[in-house]
């Protein structure tokens, strides 16, 4: 058993989001490994770093209403460690430890104006050539895409500030998605450009 490997790995199962994000991804950034605390985690054993070559589900039969799946119950720094784990010629060296961070919350984000604005007869507007700027920032796994909608059409990703050089009024449609599938909630801004 000296040469056996042992991985654990997750599986994943897809995570429905807003609009176009419909996979979920393991995220590994700078040496960290970040997983989305809403979705399960299954652990299995093998002796490949390949999937599918004796791969063996794990259970617990002390603690079964924890796994199968489990849920990590918090953002932030997880481990999986073993009590005493050796090399592959057979010392001991100590114990292993598997670090996970768990990413539970979206991103934040704000919209930034820039033009002219007027107030006329008790109501605000824009003048013509107002652009908008959209702002997201994840600080855990990082945003993944920020999406957009003009007047109700489908979602588009965002990636240059939106001009706006038509009269009428306008309702922009926004949200952003982290690297670990998190989202925000759709927010709508309504605006008019005179």
């Amino acid at each position: 058993m000296k040469n056996l490997i042992l991985s654990i790995f997750f599986i994943l199962q897809s995570f429905i989001l807003l609009s176009q994000n419909s996979e979920y991804k393991i995220v590994e950034s700078n040496g960290k490994l970040f997983y989305n605390r809403h979705l399960p985690v299954y652990l299995w054993i093998s002796r490949s770093p390949n999937s599918n070559f004796g791969d063996v589900l794990m259970t617990s039969h002390k603690t079964k209403a924890y796994t199968n799946p489990m849920y990590f119950d918090s953002d932030g720094y997880n481990t999986f460690q073993t009590a005493y784990a050796s090399d592959s010629i057979g010392k001991h060296k100590g114990y292993a430890i598997f670090k996970v961070y768990v990413d539970g919350y979206p991103p934040q984000m704000n919209i930034i104006f820039k033009g002219t604005r007027h107030y006329y007869g008790g109501k605000y507007y824009y003048s013509k050539g107002l652009k908008i700027k959209i702002i997201a920032k994840d600080y855990n796994s990082g945003v993944d895409e920020i999406y957009y909608s003009v007047d109700n059409q489908d979602f588009k990703i965002y990636s240059e500030p939106l001009s706006f050089d038509e009269s009428g009024d306008y309702v922009l449609k926004t949200y952003a998605v982290d690297k670990t599938g998190n989202s925000t909630k759709i927010k709508t801004y309504k605006f008019k450009i005179k």
